[in-house]
C-alpha cells in the first residue's frame, strides 16, 4: 500500500467516524405536504408554462424544428449578406480590441458557413443536432434557474 492509498483509508476512516457520531435529523412535518402541493401545481400548468422535457413529443420536435430552420436560415441567407459595420473606433477611440475580436468573429463564422455550405447533409445534420442539444441544455438550465428564482422558502 502506497502512502495516497494509506492516506485516503486514514481519510475514509476518519470520515466515517464523524460521520457515525452526527444525530439522525428528520424531515420536517411540513415537507410533505409542501412537495404535493408544488407537485400540483405543476399538474395545472399549460404544456407551454412547463419544462421543455415535459411538453408533448410533437411540440418537442416542432419547436426543434423551428430552431433548425431559424440557424439555417441565419447561417445561410443573414449573415453571409451582412452589411460591413463601420470601424467603431472611428466613431469613439479606444475600441480598437473590440473592433479587432468583431473582425476575427467575423471572419471565423464566416469561413464555418462556407465549410458548411460546402459539406454534405450528414454534416449539416449532426451540426443542427448539435445546436439542438445545447438549445435544450440552455433551456433546461434557464428553467432550473426560473425554479430556483421563484421557489417559496
Amino acid at each position: 500500500m502506497n502512502k495516497q492509498e494509506r492516506n485516503e483509508a486514514q481519510w475514509a476512516k476518519w470520515t466515517d467516524q464523524v460521520l457515525t457520531q452526527l444525530p439522525a435529523h428528520s424531515a420536517p412535518a411540513t415537507l410533505a405536504p409542501r412537495i404535493r402541493a408544488a407537485v400540483a401545481r405543476l399538474q395545472v400548468l399549460p404544456w407551454h408554462r412547463r419544462p421543455w422535457l415535459q411538453w408533448p413529443t410533437t411540440f418537442k420536435c416542432l419547436s426543434l424544428a423551428v430552431v433548425g430552420a431559424t440557424s439555417t436560415a441565419v447561417s445561410y441567407w443573414v449573415l453571409p449578406h451582412a452589411p460591413v459595420v463601420p470601424s467603431a473606433s472611428a466613431v469613439v477611440p479606444g475600441y480598437e480590441p473590440a473592433v479587432t475580436i468583431v473582425g476575427a468573429f467575423s471572419t471565423l463564422s464566416h469561413g464555418l458557413f462556407q465549410a458548411l455550405a460546402h459539406s454534405g447533409t450528414g454534416t449539416m445534420a449532426v451540426v443542427l443536432g448539435t445546436i439542438g442539444v445545447f438549445w435544450c441544455m440552455s433551456l433546461g438550465l434557464g428553467t432550473a434557474c426560473w425554479r430556483l428564482s421563484i421557489r417559496e422558502n
